[in-house]
């Protein structure tokens, strides 16, 4: 009967000990597993900054490029009043210069 506890009791040492290493184990998994997680929450984070200073860009660009339309836009137009005042020009220095030769 003595031999009989002592057994059980040899076994649940040992099976105690395992249980301990496991938990050891486990618990640097655990570990690694939060390390790797905080990794990911802060590549995370950093993409997120990232983004907006990406979306921030974007926005600034097209406004940019509206401007540039409209920019241009006006200066076609200043362009068209410009060609038809030297196109008014050249008639009147023409004319001007047909009356010169007759005087």
């Amino acid at each position: 009967m003595v031999l009989g506890v002592e057994r059980n009791l040899e076994l649940t040492e040992q099976s105690r000990s395992r249980l301990e290493d496991e938990l050891r184990q486990l618990s640097r998994e655990r570990s690694d597993a939060l390390d790797q997680l905080n990794t990911v929450i802060r590549q995370k984070n950093s993409l997120a900054e990232e983004s907006v200073r990406l979306r921030r860009e974007v926005e600034r660009l097209a406004n940019a490029a509206v401007q540039t339309s409209n920019d241009k836009e006006n200066l076609t137009k200043v362009k068209a009043e410009l060609s038809v005042q030297v196109n008014a020009a050249e008639r009147e220095n023409r004319h001007l210069g047909e009356v010169t030769v007759l005087c």
